[in-house]
This record gives structure tokens, C-alpha cells and sequence, in this order.
């Protein structure tokens, strides 16, 4: 076992945790409670911080929040319903929204970039041949969006056309993540994961290339699945959460069964990825997002927050 979890503290009960957020400085999460849309900020140590948010149409209320990303100045959320992005301070305070303007949604995931977001591009047919739209950007100044047109040749895993099966593909399999100015991790989210590390300049995409994850990770990954296959023709989505800690990606994943497994990416030196039996996290609930901050694993159940110290991890 790369490490063992201690007995956890939890904190309060909340209505239907979905997704975590951590931090620029790695010193607290902010965490999606979706029916009651808000947000919860709370620290390493299970301190919460400060609460925010409500349901509505209002300019600063959320009808439909679906995933949270973080940012220099607080957190990002996404209304999925009115695809529309709204940045809140670390305090709650409303500071701005992107509102893309789209006929579509722009999907499950997204990426802050500092002047905007950057979300899947479903307005393209994608083949690897290049010329193409990978991701779109909508700047916070306007209320449009740029498709980033991709000059280089595109991996056929990230070739998934624009028939329905390859837009889906597209909305509900990948996993957005700032990574630095310019550059996203895209996670392909399926039975075998793969990260991509996607570069643009202006409106034109410059680079894609993978991050390497060990083969342990796919041997995990399956261990994990072994009893949630899915039938035949169907694709199941193994991974809770990827998030950027200190300059690295850290990808959790977990099936059915309470099992998880949290993995860096590229990984840790001397750290072999393994999967943790949290049987004492979450009480047989399913895991739903994890993220591993030093000696800490900070975990969201559908109605807990859990915290729980990591024993024998060397964190570089």
C-alpha cells in the first residue's frame, strides 16, 4: 500500500455534494452542494469558511450548478441550465460571470484562463486531421465564445467526430483543468483514463500531447471496476475528480463500490499508484470527488465532507 487512511473527521450534512475545488494555495476546497446551490469553503484542517450562494435566475443566484473550478481570485461555478459561469471571491462576493451564448450547452466540465473560460468545442467535426475545434473560449469581457482552431495533427483518442455518440463523448467523458497560462489537462474519462496536455495561443491551439501515467494506474483502475462492467457497447466513467495541487494533477477514481484510488500525474518519485479501501470513510456511501494535499485526503460523500491523514506517503 502506497498509504493507509486514519479514522476520519467529518463535517456537517449537507444535501448532495457533487465536486471539489481546491484552492490556488492548497490551504482550503471549496465544495458544490447542488440541490441547495451553494458553495462551501473550508480548509485543510475541516474548518468551514464561508458558505455562499442560492437558487434563482438573479444576475448572482445559480439555477443549476454542475461543477466548480478554482481561480486566482475564488472559485468559478457553472450554471449548467443557463450556460453561464459565475466567479465568486474566496468571501462569497459575487465578481463577474461569462455567459457564452451558445445554442449548446457547453457540457459537464470546464477550465478558468485567467481572462474567461475555455470549455469543449461541440460545434466541429473533430478527425485527426486537424483544422478542427477541440475547445472554445469565452473571454469575461464579451458574451460570446472563439472556437480554438487546432494546427496540429489531432490524437485519434481525442477524434470523436460530431454524430451524437462523439458530442456526448465530448460533454460528458472529458475533464477539464487549468494546469498554467494557456495550457489544460484534458482527462479522457473511461474504463482505461488518459491525460492530454492542450496548449493555445490566441484562437489557435499549438500542442497536444499526453502526460504519461504508469500502467499500475490501469491495473488499479481495473481492480477498482472489476465488479461495475458495464454491458456491451457502454462506457463506464471511473474518475470522481481531477484537480491542479502545486503544479501537479491529481486524478481520483472510484466505482460502485467504495474503493478509491488517487494517482498523480506525472507521478510522484517513489510513489507507486494504489488503491485505498476507505471502508471507515464513508461507510459503505460512495465516494463522489477526492483530492490528496499533503499528508491529507479530503473526500465529499452525497451529504459528507471527510477528512483523514495519509500515513506513509513521501509527498515529493
Amino acid at each position: 500500500m502506497v498509504a493507509r487512511v486514519s479514522q476520519p473527521d467529518s463535517v456537517g450534512v449537507f444535501e448532495s455534494l457533487r465536486s471539489l475545488a481546491v484552492a490556488p494555495d492548497a490551504q482550503s476546497v471549496y465544495v458544490l452542494d447542488r440541490l441547495a446551490s451553494r458553495v462551501h469553503r473550508v480548509s485543510v484542517a475541516g474548518e468551514v469558511l464561508a458558505t455562499f450562494g442560492r437558487r434563482g435566475q438573479g444576475p448572482y443566484e445559480i439555477e443549476d450548478p454542475v461543477a466548480v473550478r478554482p481561480d486566482e481570485r475564488g472559485v468559478w461555478v457553472m450554471d449548467g441550465r443557463r450556460g453561464r459561469f459565475l466567479l465568486f471571491a474566496p468571501d462569497g462576493e459575487f465578481v463577474e460571470a461569462v455567459a457564452p451564448n451558445t445554442s449548446w450547452l457547453p457540457g459537464m466540465t470546464f477550465a478558468p484562463v485567467g481572462d474567461g473560460v475555455v470549455f469543449p468545442d461541440l460545434t466541429s467535426i473533430v478527425s485527426t486531421e486537424g483544422g478542427e475545434a477541440l475547445l472554445a473560449h469565452a473571454p469575461a469581457a464579451d458574451d460570446g465564445f472563439v472556437s480554438l482552431d487546432v494546427s496540429v495533427r489531432i490524437p485519434e483518442e481525442l477524434a470523436s467526430g460530431s454524430d451524437m455518440r462523439g458530442m456526448t463523448e465530448r460533454q460528458i467523458g472529458w475533464v477539464l483543468q487549468t494546469v498554467a497560462p494557456g495550457e489544460v489537462a484534458l482527462v479522457l474519462n473511461r474504463s482505461t483514463p488518459s491525460v492530454w496536455s492542450v496548449r493555445w495561443r490566441g484562437e489557435g491551439i499549438t500542442e497536444v500531447k499526453p502526460l504519461r501515467i504508469p500502467p499500475e494506474v490501469d491495473e488499479a483502475v481495473n481492480e477498482i471496476l472489476q465488479a461495475d462492467r458495464p454491458p456491451p457497447g457502454a462506457e463506464l466513467r471511473p474518475i470522481t475528480g481531477v484537480h491542479a495541487v502545486k503544479g501537479r494533477l491529481w486524478v481520483s477514481t472510484g466505482g460502485i463500490q467504495p474503493k478509491l484510488l488517487a494517482f498523480s500525474v506525472p507521478p510522484l518519485p517513489r510513489m507507486v499508484p494504489t488503491v485505498i479501501e476507505p471502508g471507515s470513510l464513508s461507510g459503505g456511501d460512495r465516494i463522489r470527488d477526492a483530492v490528496v494535499i499533503g499528508q491529507r485526503l479530503i473526500a465529499i460523500t452525497e451529504t459528507e465532507i471527510l477528512w483523514a491523514e495519509l500515513v506513509g506517503v513521501s509527498p515529493e
